[in-house]
């Protein structure tokens, strides 16, 4: 009995460490079109970004204010696919 436990525990790590999921995600570049100033909390402004990748789709990410970005930047975003 204990080496069928032994035996089904063994298969069944080694069938939970295999995976053949394939990568849901693509990169695709996103350029900044707006940068807005919001209070997340009191006292704490963060810069809120707009971004929007060649499909039109946006979106938005929050920074602290000692970072500096300019209109038209462009960054690689994981989008789903």
């Amino acid at each position: 009995m204990k080496a069928v436990l032994v035996l089904a525990m063994v298969a069944a790590v080694l069938t939970g460490c295999y995976s053949t999921r394939e990568i849901q995600v693509e990169m695709v570049d996103a350029t900044l079109i707006r940068i807005d100033t919001v209070n997340r909390q009191t006292e704490n402004e963060k810069q809120l970004f707009t971004w929007r990748d060649q499909k039109n789709v946006e979106y938005t990410s929050f920074e602290s204010m000692s970072k500096v970005y300019t209109v038209g930047t462009t960054i690689t975003v994981l989008r789903a696919r």
